[in-house]
């Protein structure tokens, strides 16, 4: 199903996550919650699947299917910001490596059309102050403020212009 909840995240704030899940027959709704322009993503796969290493192929078969979805269920206006992030890096140590190699591959695949970041993170998802989540953690942080100092130039012309404007009409 569809989980959805805010927490606080050490070292970056509140956060809304919304879980969308893999299951198909939920597809239907996942477009609900794509719409955000402000929002990025965090495409999260499994290195791991029924306690079998996952091969490149599959790997790379899943994160393009959900990248092509995550496109095609935006407005074409939007390019929006995806991180490539991966758990059970406890049971398959080259894991980061591969991942990374996946991430540059869609970047490549999906320039233009998605704003992937450069940096894949792979962790163990069970070790909360290990150094990957602490990058990890460091890296939304980095993309929240990087949204926040895009209102300064959107909020300004609003208030030096629009509302000026606006008070002078009702003035009249």
């Amino acid at each position: 199903g569809i989980a959805v909840s805010t927490v606080d995240v050490p070292g970056v704030g509140r956060v809304s996550v919304y879980d969308v899940a893999g299951q198909s027959q939920f597809h239907k709704t996942h477009g609900f919650f794509f719409s955000a322009a402000n929002a990025f993503f965090i495409l999260l796969l499994s290195l791991v699947t029924g306690g079998e290493i996952r091969n490149r192929p599959e790997l790379y078969k899943e994160a393009k299917y959900w990248l092509c979805f995550l496109r095609a269920s935006i407005d074409k206006r939007i390019i929006p910001t995806v991180i490539i992030a991966a758990s059970r890096l406890d049971r398959f140590p080259r894991g980061g490596e591969i991942l990374q190699q996946l991430t540059d591959l869609m970047r490549r695949m999906f320039d233009g059309k998605l704003n992937i970041s450069s940096k894949a993170f792979a962790m163990d998802c069970r070790k909360k102050s290990s150094k990957e989540i602490i990058q990890f953690r460091q890296h939304i942080r980095e993309l929240k403020m990087q949204r926040k100092a895009l209102y300064p130039r959107l909020c300004e012309p609003v208030v030096t212009e629009v509302l000026p404007a606006l008070r002078q009409q009702q003035q009249d």
